[in-house]
């Protein structure tokens, strides 16, 4: 005898919900993929009431609402938000829960492991053991839990103890990026401090700005500018059987935090800047790097020094194409004319693209920080604006 799982079902659609799409550039299977998690550490005492009913406020003003809708599918198979009419106590903005210890965090097992700020690099746990303090248990892991039944995307988790306070935030991907995520605590720390009027209104409601930037080109004159890389023919099968056996070799990754100083990434990109300028000493503008920049460069760096032979040996280093992959936020360059996302709005949605640099493995070893850090910026830019 067998057992057969039914089909999830959704509810049915409240006749009084706005019903509008979502965003073709949030309704992707790498989004639809991931529920995250984000926590705030405040070593004072908050109070947890005055910031559930600010978040609430915030969600009443204007196109706010939005961010209280529900998850459903359409009868294409494609993500839509269900917003209602009106919040309620059956149908809240944002779910919310709250954990009260009557003692200090670093007397609790787990909060006392919560990294903290240290004057030199350090590594630390997986972050994933601390999400019992970031989520209430019956709190979402999965698309799934969100498009069949009735909950808000919006999750809200605070801890308090004697002396600090956990603030988590849990959403799901299809919902927001990292810099949505910066415009929405903004707009909410404002409601907090008796700012409500300051609060940006809301960009894309109910159309969707960036869709012209998942079309199909109508032209093919001009090449893919990473053809000459891609990977095709049998040297895909290799790609594909390497990959498989790297699972059963590997099966577990092994994760890990690393918090580096602002005083370390600041003197590494002070030391690269310099160098960028001595090669280049009548240039009129000051070459620039970000401390992603900088921080993208080392991590290359170390990644892939398991790929060279040790210094003892005198094999040549390997003729391979390493390709750092990276996220670039696209609100600064479409805040640009034309204007599609305008600085005066605030845009709670992705707005994110993967980036490509791909460099020999030799001049990532062999030559300094500076360069792959200034080539990290240059070439990703050069792909998307010309």
């Amino acid at each position: 005898m067998g057992v057969f799982q039914s089909k999830p079902v959704q509810l049915a659609t409240v006749p009084t919900d706005a019903i509008v799409p979502v965003h073709s550039l949030d309704d992707t299977p790498v989004f639809r993929s991931m529920v995250l998690e984000f926590t705030l550490r405040f070593d004072d005492v908050l109070d947890p009431l005055k910031l559930r009913e600010s978040l609430a406020q915030l969600l009443e003003i204007g196109d706010w609402k939005k961010l209280g809708a529900r998850l459903r599918l359409n009868k294409n198979g494609k993500l839509e938000y269900h917003i209602p009419a009106q919040f309620t106590e059956e149908r809240p903005p944002f779910s919310y829960s709250h954990v009260q210890y009557e003692s200090s965090i670093e007397e609790h097992p787990l909060a006392s492991k919560i990294p903290k700020n240290t004057p030199h690099p350090s590594i630390h746990p997986d972050p994933a053991i601390f999400r019992p303090l970031a989520r209430a248990p019956d709190t979402p892991t999965k698309i799934e839990d969100y498009i069949y039944s009735d909950r808000p995307q919006l999750c809200l988790h605070i801890v308090s103890f004697t002396d600090a306070t956990l603030i988590s935030i849990t959403w799901p991907h299809t919902f927001i990026d990292a810099m949505g995520l910066a415009a929405f605590f903004n707009a909410w720390i404002q409601v907090l401090n008796g700012q409500s009027s300051f609060v940006l209104p809301l960009h894309g409601f109910s159309t969707d700005p960036l869709s012209n930037l998942v079309k199909t080109p109508t032209t093919t004159h001009e090449t893919y500018i990473l053809t000459p890389f891609l990977i095709k023919g049998v040297k895909f099968y290799f790609f594909i059987i390497n990959y498989l056996l790297e699972l059963v070799i590997y099966p577990k990754e092994e994760a890990h935090s690393v918090c580096f100083p602002a005083s370390t990434i600041s003197s590494l990109k002070a030391t690269a800047v310099k160098e960028l300028e001595a090669q280049n000493p009548d240039a009129k503008e000051k070459p620039f790097l970000s401390d992603g920049d900088i921080i993208t460069a080392l991590w290359a760096r170390l990644a892939v020094l398991h790929l060279t032979p040790p210094p003892t040996s005198k094999k040549p280093i390997p003729k391979t194409i390493i390709n750092i992959s990276n996220a670039f936020g696209l609100r600064s360059i479409l805040s640009s004319p034309p204007v599609i996302l305008p600085k005066e709005k605030a845009y709670i949605s992705n707005a994110v693209l993967s980036i490509f640099t791909l460099l020999p493995l030799n001049d990532l070893i062999e030559r300094p920080i500076s360069w792959t850090a200034n080539e990290v910026r240059r070439i990703p830019r050069r792909f998307l604006v010309g």
